[in-house]
């Protein structure tokens, strides 16, 4: 092995450690609050818009006789979509 090659072995074994200190997880904030999370939020839509969208779920669950799972998924969705009263 050359001087060169050791060297560059040497060098990679005492800095790796310090890259993965780098790279760790960063704590949330205690300064700032967390931004909230929208990510299953479904945004509000309009009133034509959502008497068309619960009418063709309710098609989709008629077609999907013989698949259970996916008409238990349509049949959940079209519960939160449409049969929510508004505040």
């Amino acid at each position: 092995m050359s001087k060169y090659a050791l060297k560059q072995t040497v060098l990679l074994l005492c800095l790796g450690p310090i890259s993965t200190l780098a790279t760790a997880e960063k704590a949330p904030s205690v300064m700032f609050e967390p931004p909230e999370q929208t990510i299953n939020a479904t945004p509000p839509l309009e009133r034509s818009s959502t008497g068309d969208k619960c009418e063709a779920l309710l098609r989709r669950i008629e077609e999907l006789k013989g698949k259970p799972q996916q008409r238990h998924s349509a049949r959940e969705r079209y519960k939160q979509e449409c049969t929510q009263s508004d505040p």
